[in-house]
């Protein structure tokens, strides 16, 4: 019987081997041509969008933006494709402008809420209004909804504002009420009627800085000479002006005040010289203002006679009339004004500090 002849695999064997070689090759080329710099791609591209909403939407202080930073920040990681992380990360930006939006209305709110003087903590009308607004803020979905809350907050924050303060003026019993104000600070006399109007034609930027009360009041030296205030007598209204010498600049300090009594040193009017002439004689007269009132006062008959009330205002009064006078004079004038502004004053013109000087300025009608 013929032997059969075995069957040569050695062909097979390395045409296998070689399809095998090229294979490795080709998977060689597509895992480190474009399987792994894709990877490395994908891995990027998801470190760089977790580092942008960390810094960005993370940070903004509104438990919207928390609660979507971490939402965002889990679809990234789940991301399958550089695609679609940049798919989340329009979302992410459109999510910033909207929260910072918010986070902005949100400090609006707080701003118009709460003033210098007074605040959501201690005015139930401005807690209401600064609760009633951050529910409102925080209830809007879409950035056109948030613009659109800029405006309202504006308007609702002036009519709570106004309300408040018409209310706190009608509680003042007298019809002569003190408005203070900050930037700087300043105490103003107003009438209810002219309170009334100021509060109904400003807005709550205004309005938030103000304090309306009643008349505690001291009555104050401020010194003068007469260059500076020359028209100023008794019963004048004027507003107090603070020169500050080392910044070189001037603010009101009181406005629309009543100036009570005149006065000046007895040196500089204590003396009365005058002459007559009858026919052909002539006499000279003196007398000495200080002498006479401490005359009168120890019951002297004579020099109580004299008319004295009122000397030195009718004294300045006549030189205005004339347009003539010593106006290197110091003039003291006692002014009515409100107790802490009083304060001020007293520290400004005893020299507690010598930075600082009051001016008084008529008002005029």
């Amino acid at each position: 019987m013929a032997r059969r002849k075995e069957r040569d695999w050695r062909p097979i064997l390395g045409a296998a081997v070689v399809f095998s070689l090229i294979g490795l090759a080709f998977f060689s080329a597509y895992l480190f041509l474009w399987a792994r710099p894709a990877e490395e791609d994908l891995r990027e591209a998801k470190t760089s969008a977790l580092q942008q909403v960390s810094s960005g939407l993370a940070k903004v202080p509104t438990d919207q933006a928390r609660s979507l930073a971490q939402q965002f920040s889990a679809g990234i990681k789940r991301a399958k494709s550089v695609g679609e992380v940049g798919s989340i990360l329009v979302e992410v930006n459109a999510a910033l402008v909207r929260e910072r939006t918010r986070e902005n209305l949100l400090r609006l709110v707080q701003l118009a809420s709460n003033g210098t003087y007074h605040s959501a903590s201690n005015v139930p009308l401005l807690s209401s209004l600064a609760s009633e607004l951050r529910k409102e803020v925080n209830s809007k979905n879409t950035l056109s909804e948030l613009q659109a809350m800029q405006e309202e907050i504006g308007r609702r924050a002036t009519d709570v504002w106004r309300e408040f303060l018409l209310g706190l003026i009608s509680s003042i019993e007298n019809e002569r009420v003190i408005m203070r104000h900050n930037s700087p600070t300043s105490w103003i006399y107003l009438t209810k009627e002219n309170a009334r109007e100021l509060v109904l034609s400003r807005d709550w930027t205004f309005l938030r800085e103000l304090h309306f009360e009643g008349t505690e009041e001291l009555e104050v030296p401020v010194l003068s000479p007469l260059k500076v205030s020359p028209s100023v007598l008794p019963g004048s209204r004027v507003n107090l002006y603070v020169y500050d010498l080392q910044r070189d600049n001037m603010f009101l300090l009181v406005g629309n005040a009543t100036v009570t009594k005149v006065m000046s040193s007895e040196a500089d009017l204590r003396t009365i010289n005058w002459s007559r002439t009858v026919g052909t004689t002539s006499s000279s007269y003196s007398m000495d203002i200080w002498e006479t009132l401490k005359a009168a006062a120890g019951g002297s008959t004579e020099a109580g006679a004299l008319d004295l009330k009122d000397y030195l205002p009718k004294v300045l009064g006549s030189l205005q009339e004339v347009g003539a006078g010593n106006l290197n004079l110091t003039m003291v004038y006692l002014v009515r004004v409100p107790r802490e502004a009083g304060e001020l004053i007293l520290r400004y013109e005893f020299y507690q500090t010598n930075l600082k000087d009051v001016i008084p300025a008529l008002v005029l009608s």
